[in-house]
């Protein structure tokens, strides 16, 4: 036979006997490293007790190599890797084994190292320079419930497998990590790396999480560890204080208000941003300012007046070319837009989505379809007559300026506001003067 199949575990003694059909021996030598710096390697004679024998294996835990110079009674020399080999003999499972060839095993004192930084890539990618360390309590959730990490290990025997679990992902919760999933990264020397499948936690219960981690030896030691995470899968709350919605009727200078919260991992700097309008879709998002529990958004508080900016007057309105004169309107052709005014051109509608047209630097015709017939405008309207892409028009001059709210929580949970839930009621006649009559009653 071949092979000696065999660690010592927390030990480094090999134990035997030394049998010969001529007596008790009288000599017994194991060929042994004696130093490590430099490596020298010398015949060492052992303290037999009886036919028994003690040998404690030299150095550090890993491979080591077993060569026998035994001296028998009648004078022979039997050297292993010599002309007159010792046999070595074993009983593996009740089956007894031998060979003549010097033999190997291991050494293993120590359970396996486990590298203190886990590594986690938060949106379940495969590139280690994406990922970062896992942190006590980080989030996971919304963008990041499907996560993938890094686990390093080091033991002189080598590692046989990492075995990673995650109470409750699916589709495993459990993953066992061996040398087809090693996965070294450049920068870590010291550690041999397992890269794991993505778990996804979209289905675990918000809260606390434990993921155990063991590692196993070449020798079958292990070391365990574990790490702790925050389940959040909940998004944020998100409330509107002022101006309430499609409730309060405001002009001028003002500040946009309300309330956030998170209940899970909790919200970043910067959690609460912001766009306005239709067109918001082509927009930045922009990030209001939060303090505690309190966002606002500063836009309007000071040079910008908020019918400005929800609506651009119209300067000219031209029965006889159909065409309306904003100076520096920045429409293309099929930019849909809403017309508004205490009294509107004839042949238009308030409430009533158009289509620009024929557009120029500063004039426009509208149509009721993207590419449509332009639209035939029978009067010029009263002075208030104004155009928008961001804001719808309703009766009485009053336009609707939608505000798209986005908060984020630290596990990438988004609340997102949909185009209907938070409007603001702008009327650009605000600051004027209202004649209210008592008496008499309309007929």
């Amino acid at each position: 036979g071949t092979g000696y199949p065999s660690t010592l575990q927390m030990t480094k003694n090999v134990i035997g006997t030394i049998e010969d059909d001529d007596g008790a021996v009288t000599s017994v030598e194991i060929w042994q490293k004696t130093s490590t710096d430099p490596e020298v390697w010398a015949w060492v004679k052992q303290t037999m007790n009886g036919i028994s024998y003690t040998y404690q294996s030299y150095g550090d835990d890993g491979l080591k190599i077993l060569r026998f110079r035994i001296t028998d009674a009648a004078g022979a020399t039997f050297e292993t890797g010599g002309a007159l080999p010792p046999k070595f003999e074993w009983d593996a499972d009740g089956v007894t084994k031998y060979a003549y060839t010097e033999q190997t095993y291991r050494v293993d004192m120590s359970i396996p190292d486990i590298m203190g930084t886990v590594y986690v890539h938060r949106t379940g990618g495969d590139i280690f320079t994406e990922a970062v360390p896992l942190t006590t309590n980080m989030a996971f959730g919304g963008t990041s419930s499907s996560f993938r990490l890094w686990i390093g290990a080091d033991d002189d025997n080598g590692i046989a497998t990492v075995k990673v679990t995650v109470p409750g992902a699916t589709l495993e919760e459990t993953q066992t990590l061996d040398s087809d999933d090693i996965k070294q990264p450049v920068s870590i020397t010291d550690f041999t790396v397992f890269r794991s499948e993505p778990f996804d936690i979209s289905s675990v219960t918000d809260g606390a999480l434990t993921i155990n981690i063991t590692v196993t030896d070449n020798s079958g030691l292990e070391s365990n560890a574990t790490k702790t995470i925050l389940i959040d899968n909940t998004e944020p709350e998100v409330e509107y204080s002022y101006p309430e919605h499609e409730v309060d009727q405001v002009f001028g200078n003002l500040t946009i208000t309300g309330l956030v919260s998170d209940g899970g991992s909790g919200l970043p700097a910067n959690a609460v941003a912001y766009r306005f309008g239709y067109d918001y879709a082509s927009q930045p998002w922009s990030s209001a300012t939060v303090s505690g529990a309190s966002w606002s958004i500063t836009d309007f508080a000071a040079a910008t007046r908020i019918e400005n900016y929800t609506r651009k007057a119209v300067e000219i309105v031209s029965v006889a070319t159909d065409t309306l004169t904003v100076t520096g309107h920045g429409y293309a052709d099929g930019t849909q837009v809403w017309i508004g005014a205490d009294s509107l051109p004839g042949g238009l509608s308030h409430s009533t989505v158009y289509y620009v047209r024929d557009a120029a630097a500063d004039t426009f015709r509208l149509a009721a379809t993207p590419g449509g017939t332009a639209i035939d405008i029978t009067t010029t309207g009263d002075a208030s007559v104004g155009v928008s892409s961001r804001a719808s028009s309703a009766a009485g001059n009053i336009w609707y300026l939608p505000v798209m709210i986005r908060a984020l929580d630290k596990a990438g949970n988004e609340y997102l506001t949909s185009e209907w839930d938070y409007r603001i009621k702008v009327d650009p006649s605000g600051d004027k003067p209202t004649a209210f009559v008592s008496y008499p009653d309309p007929d």
